[in-house]
């Protein structure tokens, strides 16, 4: 009070210094700064309420980390800075606040743009951490600086100022101080999920801690600007800015949760793993998707702190519970992990080691190693000790490799088995697939009539897509326009379900069929996403099918290219000479060949020269 009479230069007594603000400040309407009212949000609420009694004209700005709650308040929220610089812009904010300070501390300096722009995002756009960033640049060079980035909160100012303003550090030990005991806990165990937390999530996490509440706190994390909100499809998301979670992670190694906070993101990610494998079948499949996607990065820390933990046994059931949405969602960084387990699997009791081994072998069957895929499932039901789980699972893939291996009789056989015990669907549209492989196309049409009915009473948008496919590939055998309105309507309910796997082998013959029919703008488009799909999916055999495919089209306009993925697919194992590969039919390629085939160059090159052709 006495510093806001002060600057006003009024003289009063204690007794009537309120009254005596508010009477100098009804003379005219006025325009009042209160800055940092952090640290005294009550004593500044009760000065704006009474300056509102005796001064209504005045309009007074109050910055602070915490809501004052006085009547009228009207909140503007100030976020960081954009770091990414707008298209058509010189530089965004972010580098411009950066740039300025920077020539401050060495005029005429020059900078790097990409350097620029790395150090904005690193340090989230907030314009004190990018000061004093800046400010450092008179005695070192911005690599180095960047080099340096893991002491972010330690960034000295050159400037003199409040203790507070001096370091990123202090600041936001300023805000964290304030807080309550149960604020700071959530604040600091919230840091150890990196991709943020959903409001179910907190509520547990403040049951876990034995918080009274999980509200209050989490609404003073936003209000003081520790913690973000956003909206995600299923509903409201929380995050950190990377300099708080650097913070927050520091007072939690601190604190008494330390073991706690890490443990709590491992059962977090177990725990919705297995909520969502349990309903993913079904109505619910859109929500379970997208949550799963929302917790991708958290699940992917919990496998991390799994494996620095040496806990295969979870590991092994996190990926478990992950495999079927993985699998029509072709995640390969899934398979990846998986990969790690057969190493492992030696370690493990039969029945984990039986789930490793069946969770490891969807990688190589996705890659189109099917000798291998076939080996592991083999193996996993060789020392599975009645595991329904891998004994449903193992046979499918053992289905799978068998059938596109060159028998389908085979695989028929295997995929009944499947069926018979636990009555999967997709499984089913398999079967129909097989069918007309064989020639048999009146029992595949009966067959896949009857996935389809039984996807559609178990409203399962993966399962429908994939039976809408396989009706499409059925009929590709004698109805080529058939079969492109069917394919296209798999593409269309896969992409809504995010199935992108079953939308994505469906766009391969819909874009072999579109070529046929001589509709080669269509056929250029389709082979262009695909690209790009299995591009981002990094699967490999199938993006090689779809090259193959592509320079089928390009050959009239572009033979160098067309070459260039026919050398490029006799040169990599991951192409569709799966036979050749798994025998070790390699042995005719130079050596270090395959290391010279640049998958991702050669696929841009495709998609740019098919778009000459829509």
């Amino acid at each position: 009070m006495s510093q806001v009479a002060l600057a006003l230069s009024i003289q009063s007594t204690d007794t009537d210094l309120l009254d005596a603000i508010g009477e100098f400040l009804s003379a005219e309407p006025q325009t009042v700064i209160l800055d940092n009212c952090e640290h005294v949000t009550e004593a500044a609420a009760v000065l704006v309420n009474r300056i509102f009694e005796l001064a209504p004209t005045t309009t007074i700005v109050a910055t602070s980390r915490r809501r004052l709650n006085v009547v009228g308040e009207s909140v503007l929220r100030i976020e960081p800075l954009p770091a990414d610089w707008p298209t058509g812009a010189a530089v965004g904010p972010a580098a411009e606040l950066f740039l300025a300070r920077a020539e401050l501390a060495a005029p005429g300096v020059e900078l790097d743009p990409s350097e620029v722009d790395h150090i904005c995002k690193a340090l989230d756009g907030l314009p004190l951490a990018l000061e004093l960033a800046a400010s450092r640049l008179g005695a070192f060079e911005l690599g180095e600086i960047i080099s340096r980035l893991d002491q972010r909160l330690d960034f000295a100012s050159q400037v003199p100022g409040e203790q507070r303003h001096r370091s990123l550090r202090a600041a936001l030990g300023w805000s964290y101080e304030v807080l309550a005991t149960d604020e700071q806990r959530l604040f600091t165990v919230m840091a150890t999920f990196p991709g943020g937390v959903s409001l179910a999530c907190t509520e547990w996490l403040s049951d876990q801690l034995g918080l009274p509440d999980a509200l209050g706190p989490l609404t003073r994390l936003v209000d003081l600007s520790l913690v973000t909100r956003t909206s995600v499809a299923t509903g409201s998301w929380y995050d950190q800015l990377e300099s708080m979670r650097t913070f927050a992670l520091e007072r939690l190694a601190e604190s008494e949760d330390a073991e706690l906070g890490s443990s709590l993101a491992v059962d977090w990610a177990l725990r919705i793993a297995a909520e969502m494998s349990s309903e993913l079948a079904g109505p619910k499949e859109i929500e379970w998707n997208s949550t799963i996607r929302d917790e991708f990065a958290n699940i992917r820390e919990a496998r991390r702190l799994l494996r620095a933990a040496g806990d295969d046994h979870r590991l092994v059931e996190l990926l478990v519970m992950l495999t079927e949405w993985g699998r029509a969602r072709d995640v390969s960084e899934l398979w990846d992990w998986a990969d790690g387990l057969v190493v492992a699997a030696d370690r493990l009791p039969p029945t984990q080691r039986a789930r490793a081994l069946t969770v490891a072998a969807e990688g190589p069957l996705r890659r189109g190693h099917l000798a291998q895929a076939r080996g592991l499932a083999e193996q996993a039901q060789a020392v599975a000790e009645d595991d329904g789980w891998v004994e449903v699972h193992a046979t499918s893939v053992l289905a799978t490799a068998v059938a596109f291996g060159g028998d389908p009789a085979a695989g028929i056989g295997l995929w009944r088995r499947r069926v018979e015990i636990d009555g999967y669907i997709p499984d089913r549209s398999n079967i129909a697939v097989a069918l007309a492989m064989t020639g048999q196309l009146d029992e595949a049409l009966r067959t896949v009539d009857r996935a389809l009915a039984e996807a559609t009473d178990a409203d399962w948008g993966t399962a429908i897509a994939h039976g809408q496919y396989a009706t499409g590939e059925v009929l590709a055998r004698q109805d080529n326009a058939g079969a492109i309105t069917w394919l296209s309507t798999a593409v269309e309910t896969a992409a809504s379900v995010g199935a992108s796997f079953v939308e994505g082998i469906a766009g391969v013959t819909l874009a072999r069929l579109k070529a046929e029919a001589g509709d080669a703008p269509g056929a250029a488009a389709q082979h262009r996403d695909l690209i790009a799909f299995w591009l981002r999916a990094n699967a490999w055999t199938p993006l090689w099918l779809t090259l193959l495919s592509s320079a089928a089209l390009l050959e009239p306009t572009d033979p160098d290219l067309a070459a260039a993925i026919a050398a490029g697919a006799a040169a990599d194992p991951d192409a569709p000479r799966i036979d050749a590969v798994d025998s070790g039919g390699t042995d005719g390629l130079a050596d270090g060949t395959v290391n010279l085939v640049d998958r991702p160059e050669l696929a841009r090159r495709t998609i740019a020269a098919l778009a000459l052709l829509e």
